[in-house]
């Protein structure tokens, strides 16, 4: 199970993230230099943190804490696996455009808009030919309300208005007008659940079950969604734990260069991400307009401040669940960290956790430790949730 080193597995993929924008075999570092990780002793590591975090945490109670759940999230109903399955049908529907009729809060269409504000258009407010199910709420909601009821063929104009808390500051609170065309009604024929079509979507690799008949397939559609059901309900019932954990320990600081080195992290991240795909958005012509436009801060300190207070719940979080590990004498071997380690070079699409190391050059130490720390936190999750009180 996989559930407290969540944090952990994010500021990893960050880093991961920050090293993929570069073209294949581009190691990120100095020229020449490879992931081997010969040097790095994780278990080392491990014994530097907990003398160093011991002198900032003063830990509480973290066995026997008393939690409320709820059991009966676990339960999987049939109406579930019979919508799983049709969704899987939907997904393999043949779709078929009805260029005649009028819209209904449900239905699938392809139309035209183009958003003004005081009579000129407004960044990412003009688009054609796009597919939208109405009443998704994708759109805002004036806009996605006003999209049923009408003809297809013929053009309208709906007065819309942005909540006062949307993203884009510049849109905020204003009064708008959409003139919208619907194109078509896209109707979905639905290909029927049997043996054939089980054998047909199986050969595809999508899922992980060899059925091939109809009574196979909803078994292991009911198992994964009785797995799924219980990967939430651990989440759940650790992040209830971790809050009684949290009320009780108290942290006095923190070593500030941990902070600062995974700030840098974070903003060398975004900053990555701004330089790649900042030209995919119109309107965004600079970092901070980028961090405005899609993260929405109100600008570049509103950032900073994000990210150093995440950074910091992230670093306390590791420094008590390394101090448990201590206490329960947790030990975090290399072939564990290397299981791990593959798991995470196939999410990034690498072919080995070797080649992942190699790409990031002087990243790989850092890398490697912080699977290390992943594989800790997992081990301690399981010891918290193992010994909590369920009320």
């Amino acid at each position: 199970m996989r559930k407290s080193y969540l944090a952990a597995a994010l500021m990893l993929t960050m880093a991961l993230t920050f090293t993929a924008c570069g073209k294949p075999g581009d190691n990120g570092g100095e020229a020449g230099t490879k992931g081997n990780t010969s040097g790095v002793n994780y278990s080392e590591q491990l014994q530097k943190d907990f003398e160093t975090y011991k002198q900032y945490v003063n830990l509480g109670e973290y066995k026997g804490v008393e939690v409320e759940v709820d059991r009966s999230a676990l339960d999987v109903t049939q109406d579930q696996v019979t919508a799983y399955i049709d969704n899987i049908r939907s997904s393999k529907g043949e779709n078929t455009e009805v260029t005649t009729g009028t819209t209904k809060l449900g239905d699938k269409i392809k139309l035209d808009y183009s958003g003004t504000l005081n009579g000129v258009a407004f960044s990412g407010g003009t688009a054609t030919d796009v597919e939208y199910t109405i009443g998704s709420g994708r759109f805002i909601e004036d806009l996605d309300k006003g999209l049923a009821g009408l003809e297809v063929g013929r053009e309208y104009d709906i007065p819309c208005h942005f909540d006062d808390s949307y993203s884009n500051s510049d849109l905020a609170g204003k009064d708008v007008n959409f003139n919208v065309k619907v194109n078509a009604i896209v109707t979905t024929t639905l290909p029927e659940y049997n043996d054939d079509f089980v054998k047909t979507i199986v050969a595809t690799g999508s899922y992980d079950t060899q059925a091939q008949t109809t009574d196979e397939f909803t078994k292991y559609v009911e198992q994964t969604l009785k797995d799924s059901a219980q990967q939430s309900f651990d989440s759940n019932k650790y992040s209830a734990v971790w809050d009684k954990i949290n009320e009780t320990t108290t942290v006095s600081g923190y070593p500030e260069d941990e902070i600062a080195d995974l700030k840098q992290t974070i903003n060398d991240n975004v900053k990555s991400e701004y330089s790649y795909y900042g030209t995919y958005y119109s309107g965004i012509d600079s970092f901070e307009s980028y961090l405005k436009n899609v993260y929405g801060f109100a600008d570049e300190a509103a950032f900073n401040e994000y990210a150093d207070q995440y950074a910091r719940n992230y670093l306390k979080e590791k420094m008590i669940l390394t101090l448990i590990g201590e206490k329960e004498s947790v030990t975090v071997s290399d072939d564990e960290i290397n299981e791990y380690g593959e798991l995470i070079a196939s999410q990034n699409n690498y072919d080995s956790y070797q080649s992942m190391l190699d790409s990031l050059g002087q990243k790989s130490d850092d890398v490697k430790l912080e699977v290390g720390y992943a594989v800790l936190a997992d081990k301690v999750s399981d010891i918290l949730l193992n010994n909590a009180v369920e009320k």
